[in-house]
């Protein structure tokens, strides 16, 4: 992880101190990665966020499977406290239904896939 935090404050007016505003931007790479309720494994994650005191923009994160499948993902949360609202684009390509993808989904939510006969 490779992190750049810029920290600023204006000159103090007669109120008193102002402010401190927060913005930066993080980069990582190497990472892994799983999703608590969809437990497919994505690793060679790389990824770009930058964030300030109104949202965390994620600009992108790419990963790719053990069965080649390769995840693209962006989106913002804001504001970047508890309860934000989060808005997340994420593409997942070339993810074969197999048993990875199976074991994934989970005894509930297999249902019937549209490959099987009706």
């Amino acid at each position: 992880v490779d992190a750049s935090i810029e920290l600023t404050r204006a000159a103090p007016s007669p109120a008193g101190r102002s402010a401190i505003t927060v913005r930066g931007e993080m980069r990582f790479r190497d990472g892994t990665a799983t999703f608590r309720d969809f437990p497919y494994a994505f690793a060679e994650m790389t990824g770009l966020a930058r964030f300030d005191e109104e949202q965390i923009e994620i600009v992108r994160i790419e990963g790719v499977a053990a069965t080649g499948a390769r995840l693209h993902a962006s989106g913002i949360i804001a504001p970047p406290l508890p309860g934000a609202a989060v808005a997340l684009h994420v593409r997942v390509e070339d993810a074969p239904i197999d048993a990875a993808m199976l074991a994934a989904l989970g005894e509930r939510r297999r249902g019937r896939r549209r490959s099987e006969p009706r």
